[in-house]
């Protein structure tokens, strides 16, 4: 009986960590700015590059599925968004820049990778686990705070009514 109860409670675990989940306690907070390094060791301070646009940041890292497959999606959308008016910002706490360099090549991903090595940013968001998604509006305020996969569909659902 111990061990039903057990690969039940693994398969729940399992089958929620599969689906997104809004922390709305995030939601109108603001959006705090932050300098970080990118991977090709340039500082970029994010009230700069979230200046009059909405704000997509993902954090995560290499070694979590979910968060690549995340981050995947936001490499097919990006350049389309983009064009929108919105930003995209990848959060790692990894800091191994030759596999984060392979990583964004392999996704596509045409926005910053930054490294929170320390995992300061992460702290400040109370992020555990990853990854989180963080959606902000131009004012600066957080209009969805998601943690775990999200869908393109989610994904595009979320920005089209942000950029109403």
């Amino acid at each position: 009986m111990k061990k039903i109860l057990m690969i039940v409670a693994m398969l729940v675990g399992s089958i929620s960590a599969l689906q997104a989940m809004d922390v709305t306690e995030q939601v109108g907070q603001r959006f705090v700015d932050f300098s970080l390094y990118d991977i090709n060791g340039e500082i970029v301070e994010s009230d700069v590059h979230r200046k009059d646009k909405i704000v997509v940041m993902k954090i995560g890292q290499l070694s979590c599925p979910i968060c690549s497959e995340v981050l995947s999606t936001l490499g097919k959308i990006d350049k389309e968004y983009q064009k929108k008016g919105v930003a995209f910002i990848d959060v790692t706490f990894d800091e191994d820049v030759s596999e984060l360099k392979k990583h964004a090549d392999e996704y596509d991903v045409d926005f910053p990778t930054l490294i929170d090595g320390n995992g300061d940013l992460a702290t400040y968001y109370d992020i555990n686990p990853i990854p989180v998604t963080i959606f902000a509006s131009k004012e600066g305020k957080i209009i969805r705070y998601v943690i775990g996969r999200l869908s393109e569909e989610e994904i595009r659902n979320t920005l089209d009514e942000a950029l109403k």
